[in-house]
C-alpha cells in the first residue's frame, strides 16, 4: 500500500494517470493503478492516499472535503484493489480494500467503508445509514445491506487484474500505431506508387518490375 507523499502528487510503479484526469493537491497513488480521462481526485482539505491496483473511471470524483474529520488535514486513506466506476462520488473518511463502487453511486461524508463491499449502481449511502459491515452489498437509496458471498473478494481481484492488464497495456502502447512520416498512405483504390515505379493496377498491386509500396504501420 502506498505511503503518503510529503509534498505534491505522486504515483507508484506502473500507474497510469490520463492527461485528461484532474488530480489536485497531495494525492499519492500506489502501483499499477489506472485513472481514466475526466476522473477527478481532489485533496481539498487534506491528503488522499490510494493503494495499489485501483481503477478510477470517467467522471468519478474522489474528494477529501475535511467534513466530519477528527482533525484538520486528516488523510483520506483508500486501500488496494478498489474499483470506482463511472460517475461515482466519494467523500468519506476512509475506504478499505477489495471494494466495488457501481456506476453513479455515492458514499457520503463521515462514513468508513471496510473491506470487500459492493455498492450497487445509483446507490446513495449517507452517514445516517450507520456503520457499514465488512463484506456487505449495499443496494438502493437507503443503502440496504446484504452479505456478499465468500467468493466475492477472489472473483473481484481476478476481474480487476485482467482489466488492469488490458488498460495498462493499452496505455503503454498508445501512440505506437501512428504512421511515421513518409510511410505512404494508400490512395483510394490502391497504394501510393513508389519512386520510379509504375502506377499500381486496380486493387493496389504494383505493376511488374515496380518496387513494392511500403505498407502503412498497423
Amino acid at each position: 500500500m502506498a505511503t503518503p507523499s510529503p509534498a505534491r502528487s505522486s504515483h507508484g510503479k506502473g500507474t497510469f494517470v490520463s492527461p485528461e484526469a484532474k488530480v489536485v493537491g497531495r494525492v499519492t497513488l500506489g502501483k499499477f493503478c489506472y485513472v481514466h480521462p475526466r476522473a477527478v481526485i481532489r485533496a481539498a482539505a487534506g491528503p488522499i492516499t490510494i493503494g495499489d491496483y485501483c481503477i478510477v473511471e470517467e467522471n468519478a470524483l474522489i474528494e477529501n472535503t475535511g467534513e466530519a474529520s477528527e482533525e484538520e488535514g486528516q488523510t483520506l486513506t483508500i486501500g488496494d484493489w478498489n474499483l470506482f466506476e463511472v460517475g461515482v462520488q466519494v467523500s468519506c473518511l476512509s475506504i478499505g480494500s477489495y471494494n466495488v463502487f457501481g456506476v453513479k453511486s455515492s458514499i457520503g461524508v463521515g462514513l468508513v467503508v471496510p473491506d470487500s463491499c459492493c455498492v450497487a449502481p445509483r446507490t446513495h449511502v449517507a452517514r445516517e445509514c450507520g456503520d457499514i459491515p465488512a463484506s456487505s452489498c449495499l443496494v438502493g437509496e437507503g443503502g440496504f445491506v446484504c452479505a456478499n458471498t465468500e467468493r466475492f473478494k477472489e472473483e473481484h481481484m481476478g476481474n480487476q487484474k485482467r482489466l488492469l492488464e488490458h488498460l495498462l497495456r493499452l496505455a503503454k502502447t498508445k501512440g505506437a500505431t501512428t504512421p511515421t512520416k513518409g510511410g505512404g498512405t494508400p490512395t483510394k483504390g490502391g497504394g501510393t506508387p513508389t519512386k520510379g515505379g509504375g502506377t499500381p493496377t486496380k486493387g493496389g498491386t504494383p505493376t511488374k518490375g515496380a518496387p513494392k509500396t511500403p505498407s502503412t504501420p498497423k
